[in-house]
């Protein structure tokens, strides 16, 4: 199993398959070391990012603290990790409900819980998809189009 799911993301991840935010969580598209990017599909049979936030990285702390610290959205910056890794994926979400209304192209957020968050996956599966295309091409390499694959429309 990977580090990423502890038992309280483990927990978190069940909660958004019984409430109907997943129907299905897949394999990694990205991996980092602060988080894992998943392929998910929704409950209509959609694509959805699952991002993931590693909950037991001390670089976590020591890298986003500062871009906390200020935020009048986060007065009070908890001592634990997990708390803290919390309100980071709050703020991502947040972030990028601010950024859709000014009508920049970044995934529409759907949900965050604790350090899980869902964004629209179209963004992260094109940028993708675009990487693995190339990569064919460059090896003269003919396959399927990625973006039928994944049904991503450019």
């Amino acid at each position: 199993m990977e580090e990423v799911f502890d038992g309280r993301t483990l927990t978190t991840v069940m909660h958004l398959l019984n409430r109907g935010r997943l129907r299905e969580l897949q394999g990694a598209v990205k991996s980092g070391k602060e988080s894992r990017i998943y392929r998910g599909i929704d409950v209509k049979g959609g694509d959805v990012a699952v991002k993931i936030y590693l909950t037991s990285s001390a670089i976590f702390r020591q890298g986003r603290l500062k871009y906390i610290r200020g935020d009048p959205r986060f007065k009070d910056i908890p001592h634990d990790t997990r708390s803290l890794i919390d309100q980071w994926a709050s703020k991502e979400f947040k972030n990028l409900q601010l950024a859709k209304e000014a009508g920049l192209a970044v995934p529409t957020p759907i949900y965050v819980e604790k350090n899980v968050l869902l964004p629209e996956a179209r963004e992260f599966l094109k940028r993708d998809i675009e990487n693995l295309n190339n990569y064919f091409k460059g090896l003269n390499v003919r396959t399927r189009s990625f973006e039928r694959m994944f049904k991503v429309e450019g």
